[in-house]
């Protein structure tokens, strides 16, 4: 991985796909974990009952990230990559949004769902844009070394951001 740290360095587009990609793997992995437990705390005697209403939205959430991962690829070719991965990100800010204006269980399922199916579309975006804007060498160090340089980061920044959701909430 020592010989990558110069194309990454050097290549803007790289080092920009990577620093999205990290920012979304951290809002993705601390938001559906804070949301998980959300939902366990407030929602536990009411629909399926604890952790089955968490359980049951995130795999409502999983199964319609399958399809949008098929549509986005087949209206990236229609309506572009750079557009889809702005709706990606749109629909991934729609999650916070439903926990803070109507906390309830249907607006919750429905604004985590959302962002689940946001967090996909902008994977693939991101992966169709690397295949367009990046030659076939750096692509190939770009995706061998992108978990190795996504979990780094990951690993300092998600018990800070868990600490701070925990000391502070993310109410305001």
């Amino acid at each position: 991985y020592r010989n990558y740290l110069p194309i990454f360095f050097k290549n803007k587009i790289i080092l920009v796909l990577s620093i999205a990609s990290t920012i979304t793997a951290f809002v993705q992995t601390l938001g559906n974990s804070y949301y998980g437990i959300f939902i366990f705390n407030n929602f536990g005697n009411i629909g399926f009952g604890g952790f089955m209403n968490v359980a049951m939205i995130f795999i409502i959430a999983l199964l319609t990230s399958i399809i949008a991962q098929l549509l986005t690829r087949k209206n990236a070719i229609e309506y572009g990559k750079f557009p889809m991965l702005v709706f990606g990100t749109l629909l991934m800010a729609i999650m916070p949004l439903s926990y803070y204006y109507k906390p309830n269980l249907i607006s919750i399922s429905m604004g985590t769902i959302l962002g689940v199916i946001g967090g996909a579309i902008t994977g693939v975006a991101q992966g169709l844009l690397t295949l367009d804007l990046i030659n076939d060498f750096e692509r190939k160090i770009y995706f061998e070394s992108m978990s190795l340089f996504v979990t780094i980061p990951l690993l300092i920044t998600v018990p800070i951001g868990s600490y701070i959701a925990h000391a502070i909430g993310l109410e305001t």
